[in-house]
């Protein structure tokens, strides 16, 4: 598929060298093969998430629950689940984008019980970067980290989409006691809602291939979980915004 889509980046999503001091900002020249393998990824991404988010695509999914604000939906995808998550944020998407886009922050709202950490690897674009995540290890699984390439647009109706895939980065191996899984997808639109453009309707779409051996069941647990995100930003950024009011 080609990548065809206009990207609309307005937002200041931070100085990255101020917040990510050793991240590296790729050079025009020096690193074009791989400003081009990033870009064209996330723009391929971003078509893929557009084809999804078509009324029609619903239908492909099964509703398996309906808790706390969220209604959740998987459907399989060679034999790996995709788990897409609807709900509302109480923050305009401009605001759920520039907090997504700084990965730094995702320890500090993620309530998941699996999420470590997360630090950007290098800046690609104004709109794209690379980050590294880790997931934390139980008694029986051993951690789990991903480099991510990621980045954002704002689409001619307004609303906004994020979209990122696993990339394989010379610059970034493997680290020990780890095991370097694969994030086939993990997008998000974002869409102010006609009752009160101060909140939004968020999607989430996302399927992984942890890798390596793991009980079906918890890797179930962890992929169902991921719809929570939602939750966990509504959560996050409602009491951010308390906070501004005192």
């Amino acid at each position: 598929m080609e990548a065809k889509i206009e990207i609309d980046a307005p937002l200041d999503t931070g100085d990255v060298k101020e917040k990510y001091p050793d991240a590296k900002i790729l050079d025009g020249e020096k690193d074009k093969e791989l400003i081009e393998e990033c870009t064209t990824t996330v723009k391929k991404a971003m078509v893929e998430l557009l084809e999804e988010l078509k009324e029609e695509s619903l239908k492909n999914y099964k509703k398996v629950e309906e808790k706390n604000g969220i209604t959740k939906y998987v459907r399989m995808n060679e034999g790996i689940k995709v788990v897409r998550g609807h709900g509302k944020i109480r923050a305009k998407p401009e605001e759920v984008i520039t907090t997504l886009a700084d990965i730094k922050l995702k320890k500090t709202w993620d309530k998941s019980d699996e999420y470590d950490d997360g630090t950007v690897l290098a800046k690609v674009t104004d709109w794209c970067s690379i980050s590294h995540a880790k997931y934390k290890g139980t008694f029986f699984t051993s951690a789990r980290d991903f480099v991510i390439v990621g980045g954002y647009t704002k689409l001619p109706d307004g609303s906004y989409i994020l979209a990122c895939r696993s990339l394989e980065y010379k610059d970034f191996p493997p680290v020990k006691k780890s095991v370097r899984a694969k994030l086939l997808n993990a997008d998000w639109h974002l869409k102010a809602r006609d009752d009160d453009p101060n909140s939004c309707d968020a999607i989430y779409i996302s399927q992984s291939d942890l890798m390596g051996n793991i009980p079906k069941t918890f890797a179930n647990k962890v992929a169902l979980g991921q719809a929570d995100l939602i939750r966990f930003l509504d959560d996050y950024l409602s009491k951010e915004k308390e906070k501004t009011k005192k």
